[in-house]
């Protein structure tokens, strides 16, 4: 869900609905498989995560930039917790998906859903713990992975050059 709105004028059942779909989904899910795989010999969970909210939060989206920060925050939390030799984690912080309704609210092209499709079934041939997934001017940034702080440092320097015109 995504609810645009100045943090003191949010009202609550938007607040609610944003941490109930956005974050708490996250956790149930999380929770719900590795609890699944442990009892079914292993195998890997893959997070799929928005890198504009995670990493390049706006004004007016202060609540949903906050719920996607919690779910990398809980993956990666969790990943550290039950990482083993037959549990694995990965988690896709992709780009805008073209024709969501997220697309077109940042500078930011458009990702095609094949895209992140590719990147999930990547993740899970895989040993790759973190993905990027973005497209057009930033082409350098269509697939990072392996290190956790690199999107991280890849938002950083998103948000130090100019937008396009």
């Amino acid at each position: 869900a995504h609810y645009p709105a100045w943090a003191l004028e949010q009202p609550q059942a938007e607040i609610d609905a944003l941490i109930g779909s956005n974050l708490l989904s996250v956790v149930h899910g999380l929770r719900a498989g590795i609890d699944y795989l442990r009892r079914h010999g292993g195998g890997r969970i893959v997070t799929v995560g928005q890198l504009v909210p995670a990493y390049l939060p706006q004004a007016g989206d202060a609540l949903y930039a906050a719920t996607h920060h919690g779910q990398r925050a809980y993956h990666e939390s969790v990943a550290a917790e039950y990482r083993s030799a037959t549990l694995r984690f990965s988690y896709i912080c992709a780009g805008p998906a073209a024709g969501s309704s997220t697309s077109g609210t940042t500078a930011l092209p458009t990702v095609e859903p094949s895209a992140i499709a590719a990147a999930v079934l990547r993740a899970a041939d895989d040993d790759l713990a973190h993905f990027v997934v973005a497209q057009g001017r930033h082409r350098w940034l269509r697939l990072v992975s392996g290190f956790p702080g690199a999107a991280a440092r890849l938002a950083a320097r998103l948000r130090a050059r100019p937008a396009p015109p």
